[in-house]
């Protein structure tokens, strides 16, 4: 185990790559075993006699700090070919005694989790793409049951059935030309004209579920890409 020490102009360029916000600092990292042990703290300013304390975001009154009574740790976005690991042991929840203002700023995770937000983005976007749950988390660098326990969240939400689980008929519309959308992406413009003349064409409702099922597919592997076209069909279902 080796104790890095940072510079202070190393700290935003470190904060930055973690993508972690203005309201955290980095205060040590450790390296260990091909991994980073980063611990992170809530950005603070330091009085006289040595306390620190985080300004309150509504009326700039000093919010002093309590330790956590156990630290947590979460999975984080690796850095090229390392793991990184996020530790935190200060308590993130904090009441302005002023304004009664609450403040969390722990926004890049859920305490409760192994994983960070970042993080369970990514699995999210490799899972519709990928065969098995053993290749995403030998790609990523997380553990198969890790990418197990997103897959059971994601199937909860329906987002690999259906991202319209509960009206799933604006599908069909849509391929029967009951609503319209202006596709920007010329993939999909050719793809939602060949789903209508396949749907047009078909004989049995288990034909037309295939069409549907085509197209729901590519919104549902470039997601973030047809994001627009998606909203285009919930405002007119």
């Amino acid at each position: 185990m080796k104790l890095m020490k940072l510079m202070k102009n190393e700290n935003p360029l470190i904060k930055l790559a973690l993508q972690i916000g203005d309201d955290w600092e980095v205060n040590e990292i450790l390296t260990t075993n091909g991994s980073l042990e980063v611990w992170l703290a809530p950005t603070s300013k330091r009085q006289w006699f040595g306390k620190k304390y985080h300004s309150c975001h509504n009326c700039e009154h000093k919010i002093q700090f309590s330790p956590l009574d156990k630290s947590l740790r979460w999975q984080h976005i690796s850095l090229g070919s390392m793991a990184v690991y996020l530790n935190v042991k200060t308590a993130f929840k904090l009441s302005c005694p002023s304004c009664d203002m609450s403040h969390n700023l722990l926004t890049w995770a859920d305490a409760n989790s192994k994983i960070t937000h970042p993080l369970q983005q990514q699995l999210e976007d490799a899972i519709p793409c990928m065969r098995t749950t053993k290749d995403i988390g030998k790609v990523i660098g997380v553990d198969p049951e890790v990418v197990k326990n997103v897959l059971k969240s994601l199937k909860a939400k329906s987002v690999l059935k259906n991202p319209f689980a509960e009206n799933g008929e604006c599908w069909h519309k849509l391929l029967k030309g009951e609503i319209e959308i202006k596709p920007t992406s010329h993939p999909l413009k050719l793809l939602l004209k060949m789903s209508k003349i396949q749907y047009k064409k078909a004989k049995t409702e288990e034909d037309k579920d295939k069409s549907v099922k085509r197209l729901q597919d590519y919104f549902i592997k470039f997601k973030k890409r047809s994001n627009n076209e998606l909203q285009q069909i919930i405002s007119q279902c």
